[in-house]
């Protein structure tokens, strides 16, 4: 999620479901003020509710920003025959926390009895699952297609310049980790250099 539609969410609806424990900060003068004022521009939105979901945005941007470090080991080639070597970066390390976290924190959830999507097996949830699931068969695909569709595009497009095997295909493993996941969201508008035919 980026900024402007973290503005779009604030006119509309409230986020995902929060964890058990509390977490008490103090802010510095100024930031303090800052979120006062949002929350004041935003009345549907709460001072915590703005911490949180600013938090969740600058969290996903720094988890974009985490360098590619190319391993030793190859853990597949791509549609070119070019080897993929591991990422040894701060990227897996960084997603295994946050797996093995979550799972702690939703078992926390569970122990207050309060409500997850993962708990929840009623027959409305089921249905909506039901339902949903070409749609997520749909996006799953989209995301697979636009993946490779950068990768390919910023690997050749590295070659052209001159840079060598590894150099292009770290500038590809690049572009398609900023991939606009959110932007796939939206089937009705279309991608920049999108060049595919329904």
């Amino acid at each position: 999620m980026k900024f402007n539609e973290l503005l779009q969410l604030w006119e509309t609806t409230a986020g995902e479901q929060p964890t058990a424990r509390a977490y008490a900060i103090n802010l510095p003068l100024h930031q303090a003020a800052r979120i006062h004022a949002l929350a004041e521009m935003f009345p549907g939105r709460s001072e915590t509710q703005i911490i949180t979901d600013l938090l969740g945005v600058a969290l996903n941007e720094l988890e974009s920003r985490l360098p590619y470090v190319a391993g030793q080991h190859v853990i597949a080639e791509d549609e070119f025959g070019d080897p993929m070597y591991e990422d040894v970066g701060l990227t897996p390390r960084f997603t295994f926390l946050t797996n093995e976290h979550a799972r702690q924190l939703k078992t926390e959830i569970r122990a207050t009895g309060r409500h997850t999507p993962e708990t929840d097996t009623s027959p409305v949830a089921a249905g909506v699952q039901a339902r949903d699931e070409g749609a997520c068969r749909h996006l799953v695909e989209s995301v697979h297609s636009a993946c490779l569709q950068k990768v390919q595009t910023a690997y050749e497009q590295a070659s052209i310049s001159g840079l060598c095997g590894e150099g292009a295909w770290e500038c590809a493993v690049s572009a398609m980790r900023h991939l606009d996941i959110d932007a796939l969201l939206k089937p009705d508008e279309a991608q920049p250099g999108d060049n595919r035919t329904e």
